[in-house]
């Protein structure tokens, strides 16, 4: 998704501005390892924390007798 939204600018830039810039080659692979790296952290938390959730629940459940 970070190279196409880098794509994307770089040809908005072009359709846009006269005499635009291209953007780094090392700039956009920084960006784009960042962005793989912060993908990854959120979705591996985002998943241990469903796990977690559902732990919590179930021993939540568990507990109430009535």
């Amino acid at each position: 998704a970070s190279v196409g939204q880098q794509l994307a600018v770089v040809v908005l830039a072009f359709l846009m501005l006269r005499y635009p810039d291209p953007p780094e080659p090392v700039a956009v692979l920084w960006k784009v390892g960042i962005s793989a790296v912060l993908g990854v952290a959120v979705f591996l938390s985002q998943r241990h924390l469903a796990r977690l959730s559902g732990k919590w629940r179930r021993s939540r459940e568990s507990k109430l007798r009535f």
